[in-house]
């Protein structure tokens, strides 16, 4: 849970750093913006978790074949609901910010800490159990469930980088509601071959 909260603090920082440089205007070297960076800022995002990912995975392995028990269970469960708290906070104005400025670098944080809220709740629920039951081979195989959900945000962010970077087309609603824009103009007698790309928030 560390490890996961001292990678989002710095995936922010690097979204923060991305968002700024993508909102510059167009310029004679970059014709259509500075948007795809954010597309590089979320793929950074998705080898970031899947680097944590592995060194939570060693760790747990560690701990099954060397199971001990966990101390300080009262100070680790405060902390941890403190966190949760300030999490669910953060990702209620992210999902506002993500669906204002349609940003996938906000998207992507949000989808992270969104995973920190089931991190927490699952390393909660598992230091009571262990108190109460002393099965020390919990630890380890809650970490290596939550490994597999950080590993699923991983591949999720880094999938909707790789289709901003290679221009995939916007999905079917949005190029029907383009469509929809094109032919109330009276003069527009049909529409073909619309190409469609996302860089950063624009939609060209």
């Amino acid at each position: 849970s560390l490890v996961d909260s001292v990678i989002d603090a710095l995936i922010s920082l690097t979204n923060m750093a991305a968002i700024w440089y993508a909102h510059k205007p167009a310029d004679h070297d970059h014709r259509y913006g500075h948007g795809k960076i954010e597309g590089v800022a979320a793929l950074v995002q998705a080898a970031f978790i899947g680097g944590a990912s592995v060194f939570v995975v060693l760790e747990a392995l560690r701990k099954l074949t060397d199971p001990t028990p966990v101390t300080a269970q009262g100070l680790s469960i405060g902390i941890l609901l403190l966190a949760t708290c300030v999490t669910l906070a953060l990702t209620a104005y992210q999902k506002y910010a993500a669906a204002k400025s349609h940003s996938l670098a906000v998207e992507a944080d949000k989808a992270h800490y969104s995973s920190d809220i089931v991190v927490h709740i699952g390393v909660i629920a598992t230091l009571l159990l262990e108190t109460y039951t002393g099965w020390l081979w919990l630890d380890p195989v809650v970490a290596l469930l939550i490994t597999a959900w950080l590993l699923r945000t991983a591949v999720i962010i880094g999938r909707q980088a790789v289709n901003m970077l290679l221009d995939r087309e916007l999905d079917d609603d949005v190029r029907t509601h383009m469509r929809g824009i094109i032919m109330q103009d009276a003069d527009v007698l049909g529409v073909h071959d619309l190409r469609t790309r996302r860089s950063g928030h624009r939609l060209f």
